[in-house]
């Protein structure tokens, strides 16, 4: 008799929700109060703290430039007057600034660190706590098994990820707020310029961030094959029976077979995603070339100082990188909430088998002399199928 294996290259059928919409976008942050109760829960000062922290690191980029300004204008008059005394101050400034920026993103990086593995621990054991309750049909069933491995490969960060920048979010629109606060004082349309050029990749980014989860989602069924295949091959208690039977060479092949496919998948869309980037970045390049002329004609003619010149051109390309990050952040935060919300879902799973509120006891084996089980109209199905199997033991 000739035996047949067959393994199937191709994952499930494209999903009803595969296609993106922007629209989509508002909604998937339902899910971050969520996050947040479960990040609050797990350490109320770490989370406090991070806060606090994001929130002052938001004013330091127009402290920053609003003292490099008064750095160039300093060695102007300096250079004027052949005398160093006006430079200390606001090299001294400078410094502190500088120190204290250092000192801030040292505290925010070791809480952010110190938050994420206790938020990891907590969501690996809610993970663990709902496994064991879960009926066997549960991590029978292909879809329901990718979901929980989904679950316990991504979600275990994901939460505070997004909580991360959630606040890096708050911080940046503190940065952009006093960044166009300064830009005001030289021209309103620079701010808006500088707004709007960044918005066409923000939806370029969202669009590939959705596409990139939807591949993720397709190929769980053969990245887990991929994995059935290096457990055997690698396995003392399944390399026996490899060898054996002559096999490593079959796996080997369907191992890599799928690596290449799912290469060419990834590989496909990363090429699509950051030369369309790439494109958008352009346009803010140019942008940034016309705010650049037209401060320097501002300083040609008179209206602002070197120091002016310095502190507005800077401003100017930082209202656009932070807003672009700032879009950035909500596209991730966006792509992020995705994966935790697949956390969720497996954690609203109710099994269909319950034990009972109020169980008969049993007296132990041990109390009594043997132990008699017998199954009266117990009957099962297998899923996908109709007729029930029916059982009826006694010993």
């Amino acid at each position: 008799m000739k035996q047949q294996i067959i393994f199937s290259s191709r994952g499930p059928g494209p999903r009803t929700d595969e296609k993106f919409s922007i629209k989509r976008v508002p909604a998937a942050f339902a899910s971050l109060p969520r996050v947040l109760r479960l990040v609050w829960s797990t350490s109320a000062v770490l989370t406090l703290i991070l806060g606090l922290l994001s929130l002052a690191q938001g004013f330091m980029p127009a402290i920053t430039v609003t003292i490099s300004g008064l750095v160039i204008d300093s060695v102007v008059q300096a250079i004027r007057i052949h005398s160093i005394a006006p430079i200390w101050l606001p090299v001294g400034l400078q410094l502190g600034a500088a120190l204290a920026s250092s000192l801030l993103s040292t505290f925010s990086n070791t809480v952010q660190q110190l938050l994420q593995e206790q938020v990891s621990n907590r969501v690996q054991l809610e993970i663990l706590k709902k496994a064991d309750t879960l009926d066997l049909a549960f991590f029978e069933n292909p879809e329901s098994y990718d979901k929980i491995r989904q679950a316990a490969n991504q979600s275990s960060y994901q939460p505070v990820t997004m909580i991360s920048q959630t606040f890096d979010l708050g911080r940046t629109v503190v940065t952009l707020l006093s960044l166009i606060f300064l830009l005001l004082h030289l021209a309103w349309w620079l701010a808006i310029v500088a707004l709007i050029v960044p918005i066409p990749a923000f939806f370029s980014s969202t669009r590939y961030g959705w596409r990139g989860y939807q591949l993720m989602r397709r190929q769980s069924p053969e990245r887990r094959l991929m994995a059935y295949f290096v457990t055997l091959m690698t396995t003392d208690t399944y390399n026996k029976e490899i060898k054996l039977f002559n096999l490593g060479d079959f796996f080997t092949r369907k191992f890599w077979r799928l690596a290449t496919d799912l290469y060419k998948q990834d590989k496909k869309l990363l090429l699509r995603r950051y030369f369309t980037n790439f494109a958008w970045s352009g346009l803010t390049v140019a942008a940034n070339s016309v705010i650049y002329l037209y401060v320097a004609l501002q300083a040609v003619v008179g209206r602002i100082s070197l120091g002016g010149l310095t502190l507005y051109t800077q401003t100017a390309v930082q209202v656009g990188q932070n807003f672009q990050g700032l879009l950035n952040g909500i596209s991730s935060t966006y792509e992020n909430t995705l994966y935790v919300n697949t956390l969720f879902e497996f954690l609203k799973y109710s099994p269909h088998i319950v034990s009972p509120a109020n169980p008969q006891s049993l007296d132990s084996a041990m109390e009594v002399k043997g132990l008699d089980v017998e199954f009266r109209d117990v009957s099962f199905t297998y899923p996908g199928k109709d007729p029930e199997t029916q059982a009826a033991l006694k010993p």
